[in-house]
């Protein structure tokens, strides 16, 4: 996780429109333990697994403790993220070495055995991701649901710190803010108001989607033929998925 801390730090420095990636090794910080708390939940047979639904649990479930602060009126602010932040990765820290039995991990690592077959698709999904970072960060696709309402919203929770009240009548009769809370996350990160870069948040949990399941297909004993369509098939689907949404690419 420091590692790819340092990477993401480095990358940002180097690359300023590829800094909301600087997410995914803060997200995993604040979520290493909720993979090991919900494993009855949700099962974890590799480290892939358990990381990358680290990093899933701690956007989703620190986003709605987040929520729920906001509710009840305390302020989403800069500072108030980084204190979140700190408290969240240092309970973290503190559960995992006195609570987490260190040959559980050590299981997971010892499961994580990849096959060529495995390595040559998790290549290719990186190529696509990179694709797609590409068209995010060079191109500009507003239409009306994603860069009216969700765009306003998060918008006020940048400005204001808030959640959206009785000055945003026309939202409050639409839904939740709980999805433009993790879109001003962007904001934040940029220190600015930039919507091109908000389709990064989709970009992210579809990747996080498809290596949930690239996790388990890894953990299968299944032959080659047949993990070579269960990884295809999820490649169809998550670009089937960034086409349904009109997001990236029209």
């Amino acid at each position: 996780l420091l590692v790819t801390l340092g990477l993401s730090v480095f990358v940002g420095v180097l690359y300023p429109s590829l800094k909301f990636f600087i997410i995914i090794p803060i997200a995993m910080f604040t979520g290493f333990n909720y993979p090991y708390l919900l494993r009855d939940v949700v099962p974890v047979r590799n480290i892939m697994t358990y990381l990358t639904l680290s990093l899933f649990f701690g956007l989703l479930l620190n986003t709605f403790i987040i929520f729920i602060l906001g509710l009840i009126g305390i302020s989403i602010s800069s500072a108030f993220l980084g204190g979140f932040i700190s408290l969240m990765s240092l309970a973290q820290l503190v559960f995992f070495v006195f609570c987490v039995p260190e040959e559980k991990i050590g299981l997971y690592f010892k499961n994580f055995q990849p096959k060529i077959i495995d390595v040559l698709w998790m290549i290719v999904f990186f190529i696509c991701f990179l694709f797609f970072v590409q068209i995010c960060t060079e191109q500009f696709f507003p239409n009306w649901d994603n860069f009216t309402y969700w765009a306003i919203d998060s918008k006020y929770i940048f400005e204001t710190g808030r959640l959206n009240g009785r000055s945003l009548d026309i939202l409050q009769k639409f839904y939740l803010p709980f999805y433009p809370l993790q879109l001003s996350y962007v904001y934040f990160i940029y220190g600015e108001v930039v919507e091109q870069f908000s389709s990064l948040l989709t970009l992210l949990y579809g990747f996080i989607g498809l290596s949930v399941l690239s996790g388990y297909i890894v953990d299968s004993k299944k032959d080659s033929i047949i993990k070579n369509f269960l990884y295809f098939i999820s490649l169809v689907g998550l670009v089937s998925f960034f086409l349904s949404l009109n997001t990236l690419v029209t």
